[in-house]
């Protein structure tokens, strides 16, 4: 619920440098549960020195799958973990662990294909992403181009973690030893491993319509995370030059985000505003905007956030985000469909002011009637419209660009 309320600014670590990160981490998406789930899948395969158990190989697979379900574009993951398992532990414990993976993906899929429908899965999860157009298409661009284009952001965008990951790889390879025994002794190969099939679907993603940064954390996500733990892993290690330059890389590392957070001029400002919110933690925008929605019930729709409606209400109304989404793939709901995701006492219309593009719920079909504006004196971070109860010459409304505005 506290979605943007503590500043991406603020936040003094690799991610900040990342931007696919820091959208992953700061917002509301569906990145996080599926970068946690991912995660999770590779940590159960590296708990253990030896050929993981049964019980590791299974909780892996269903970290995987659940990852797959929360957002498409970790599928590759499925496939990364077999392949890794197999260069490290052998073809048969890498059978086993496919046939794992073959049966909780058929269970888990079975489970959300009788729960949600099949027909609901394949136009949210395949028709509506598949029918974005390609970035640059309508200036003339190619869809080469567009993924050209978006493979070189990725590139940019995880170019410091994936230059650490090849020194590592560097440095840690010793003569003798065999693929085997050197991904035994170095398991953040396996993040490095699941990054490396991320870049088509993180290309292609970044390539639509829609594509911001948040799907290229998909990739950098690993290669972050492949990166610190090789570093860890190395600055602990018996070899004298090794421990160094990873001990110097560190201290580098810290010194470049010090650095950048002290040398910004706004910085000292940004962090004094997140300490502020922090203070007044209950008193951040979706915490006003929840308490005025309970003392609306069925009446109030913030259009931007469906978060609030389900801690209110109960349920998920429709919200401006799926409408453009839905656009774009050329299905645009009707307005009749909209309004049944509505409450159903419709009173208000509300939305957040750092929404520069929303300007009046009248430019959609089902809100043309919501033409006054509200000053709600609880709700200072959002913009609420109401229907118009009275003739604009009446009662303490007043005129602002078109629309009436009064206060509550």
């Amino acid at each position: 619920m506290t979605h943007q309320y503590v500043k991406p600014g603020t936040n003094s670590s690799l991610c900040s440098y990342d931007k696919a990160l820091g959208w992953a981490t700061w917002y509301v998406l569906a990145d996080a549960p599926a970068l946690a789930l991912a995660g999770c899948a590779c940590a159960c395969l590296q708990s253990s020195r030896g050929n993981p158990t049964d019980r590791q190989m299974g909780s892996a697979a269903l970290f995987a799958v659940l990852a797959v379900w929360s957002k498409q574009t970790a599928a590759p993951i499925v496939v990364a973990l077999p392949l890794y398992v197999w260069l490290r532990d052998g073809w048969r414990t890498a059978f086993r662990f496919s046939l794992w993976m073959t049966a909780t993906g058929v269970l888990v899929s079975l489970f959300f294909v009788l729960w949600f429908g099949f027909e609901g899965i394949l136009f949210n999860m395949f028709q509506v992403p598949g029918g974005h157009p390609w970035k640059g298409i309508r200036e003339g661009g190619s869809r080469l181009g567009a993924v050209l284009g978006s493979l070189g952001r990725l590139v940019v965008t995880s170019s410091l973690s994936g230059v650490l990951v090849l020194a590592l790889a560097v440095t840690s390879y010793r003569r003798g030893l065999s693929a085997r025994e050197w991904l035994r002794g170095q398991p953040w190969t396996c993040l490095a491993w699941v990054a490396l099939f991320m870049v088509p679907t993180a290309a292609l993603a970044g390539a639509k319509v829609g594509g911001e940064f948040n799907v290229y954390a998909v990739l950098t996500y690993f290669l972050t995370g492949a990166a610190v733990l090789g570093l860890a892993q190395t600055a602990s290690t018996t070899r004298p030059l090794a421990r160094s330059a990873a001990q110097l890389t560190i201290a580098g590392i810290m010194v470049f985000c010090l650095g950048g957070e002290l040398g910004s001029a706004n910085r000292y400002a940004l962090f004094r505003t997140s300490v502020i919110q922090l203070r007044e933690w209950r008193e951040n925008p979706q915490e006003q905007a929840t308490a005025f929605a309970r003392a609306h019930p069925d009446e109030v729709h913030f259009y931007g956030n469906p978060l609030i409606g389900l801690y209110s209400d109960g349920k998920l109304y429709s919200n401006m985000f799926g409408r453009w989404d839905r656009e774009l793939a050329g299905f645009a709901p009707s307005p009749e469909l909209m309004l049944a995701h509505s409450p159903s006492r419709l009173r208000y219309v509300a939305v957040r002011r750092n929404f520069p593009w929303f300007t009046r719920p009248a430019r959609f079909p089902e809100y043309s009637d919501f033409t006054e504006l509200v000053q709600v004196r609880n709700l200072p971070h959002y913009i609420v419209w109401e229907r118009p109860s009275k003739p604009r010459s009446t009662g303490s409304v007043r005129e602002n660009g078109g629309a009436n505005v009064r206060e509550k």
